[in-house]
């Protein structure tokens, strides 16, 4: 089955300011902990396997999160 249609979708860039959501984790002491949290939680599933950008827990480029799904040990 082919698509019917094509999406476009654009992302600009802004800077974060207090009030504002932060669409990926800010790199604190809070946010490391949280990401050691949800390492041990994952851990104790022995299918999952967890990667890309919400794996890192941190934005990085798509091909960036391409590449470092295609390196995962299954």
């Amino acid at each position: 089955m082919s698509a019917q249609r094509t999406v476009i979708m654009r992302e600009y860039p802004c800077e974060w300011r207090p009030g504002d959501e932060p669409y990926y984790p800010i790199d604190n002491e809070a946010s490391r902990a949280l990401l050691a949290r949800y390492r041990e939680d994952a851990a104790k599933i022995p299918s999952l396997v967890v990667g890309g950008r919400l794996g890192s827990y941190k934005y990085f480029d798509i091909d960036r999160s391409i590449e470092s799904a295609l390196v995962l040990p299954l």
